[in-house]
C-alpha cells in the first residue's frame, strides 16, 4: 500500500507541474514563442523526422531555464 501511494503522489506532482508549466506558457506568449523557436530549430538541425532524442532535448538551454523557473515557482 505504501509504494502505491508514493507512485500516485508522484504522478499527481508531475501532472500539477506540467499543468502549471502550460498555464505559465499561455500567460507569457513571448516565452512560449522563444521556446517554440528553440525546439523547432533543434528538430530541423538534429531531429529524425519530427522527433528529438532525449540527449538532444537535454541540450536545449532555454527549455531547461523554463522548466527550472517553473519548478522554482
Amino acid at each position: 500500500m505504501f509504494c502505491r501511494t508514493m507512485i500516485l503522489a508522484g504522478m499527481d506532482t508531475t501532472a500539477n507541474t506540467i499543468g502549471r508549466l502550460i498555464l505559465l506558457l499561455a500567460e507569457h506568449q513571448d516565452v512560449q514563442d522563444k521556446l517554440r523557436e528553440e525546439i523547432i530549430a533543434a528538430v530541423e538541425a538534429e531531429g529524425v523526422g519530427d522527433t528529438l532524442d532525449f540527449d538532444k532535448i537535454m541540450e536545449l538551454p532555454y527549455l531547461e531555464a523554463v522548466v527550472r523557473e517553473t519548478l522554482r515557482m
